[in-house]
């Protein structure tokens, strides 16, 4: 899939300071980190947050400059590229967003530009940051360990770099309830149908029981090598049912994904989609997308998601 973005706009020089594009759809800010005065740069970061969802893609491109041989060096955009995605912000007359896929048109945005490096912060840290005010983390988990595919390394290595006891034998073990679907903006494998250990239980002031499972499914698919995944399960105090949900989870691949969570006291939990590529001409590892989402657990034990 090729994706084509172009954005027309004004620039009269380039310099170290951020330009923001704010389109109906995506706040953009481009930083270009060359010494100020350089009209030709190899070295300019994209940042772009989606309004809806509040994902985020990161890329590293350059300028796009014409009439260099004849020492003018004319700056039209920017370029950038991730794997068989070709991002393209060209410079003109008036501000502008257009998105092609596969050479089809697919967004038509009029934008606003601006220096104002605060409307793109600011954006962030009310969607995301600002919820997690006031609240303490009862619950974390940030990422997986660096040895991960070693060939000998099991789930209960796994089990062990978290500080938990790995029991086959413990009665919560029969309480999983399987098959629960994988959410997320990449679906790298089908529901787990086999069966799982018990992880931790996460204490909360409510009537209920916050259980966390963990299992490694080898069912690898496509391209991806899949990582071991917890899951959040809700029982009462009778251990009966309530609701479910994949909070940790992740695939080696040419772009590896993973999902972290963090869980709150006031039985709120965040969880984060990211997927990365290792680009082999900068030899640097680039985020190409970042999602986070907010859930509730209400009384009656149902998980809810939380609109931005």
């Amino acid at each position: 899939m090729k994706l084509y973005i172009f954005i027309f706009a004004i620039f009269s020089c380039i310099a170290n300071a951020a330009t923001i594009l704010e389109t109906n759809t995506y706040l953009i800010k481009i930083d270009s980190n060359c010494e100020e005065g350089n009209v030709a740069c190899g070295d300019v970061s994209y940042t772009s947050i989606r309004k809806s969802d509040g994902v985020k893609v990161h890329l590293k491109g350059k300028t796009l400059n014409r009439d260099c041989e004849k020492s003018t060096c004319d700056f039209y955009g920017y370029i950038f590229k991730n794997g068989n995605n070709t991002y393209t912000i060209y410079s003109r007359s008036s501000a502008s967003l257009t998105i092609e896929e596969n050479g089809k048109v697919v967004l038509d945005e009029d934008g606003v530009l601006s220096s104002d490096v605060s409307l793109f912060d600011n954006f962030k840290t009310n969607k995301v940051e600002d919820i997690n005010l006031n609240k303490h983390v009862i619950y974390e988990f940030k990422q997986y360990p660096e040895n991960i595919l070693s060939e000998n390394y099991s789930l209960n290595d796994f089990f062990k770099y978290n500080g938990v006891v790995y029991d086959e034998d413990n009665k919560l073990n029969k309480l999983f309830n399987a098959n629960t679907m994988l959410k997320g903006p990449i679906k790298h494998r089908k529901s787990y149908k086999g069966n799982a250990i018990f992880f931790k239980e996460i204490d909360n002031n409510k009537n209920l029981k916050l259980l966390l499972f963990s299992y490694w499914d080898h069912n690898d698919q496509d391209a991806y090598l899949n990582l071991p995944t917890i899951e959040l399960q809700i029982f009462d105090n009778n251990y009966s049912f309530l609701d479910k949900m994949i909070i940790v989870d992740g695939a080696s691949a040419e772009c590896p994904i993973k999902k972290t969570f963090k869980i709150y006291d006031d039985m709120s939990f965040d969880i984060t989609d990211t997927e990365g590529c290792w680009d082999m001409e900068t030899d640097k590892f680039i985020l190409n997308m970042e999602k986070h989402t907010t859930y509730t657990i209400n009384s009656n034990g149902r998980i809810q998601e939380r609109a931005n």
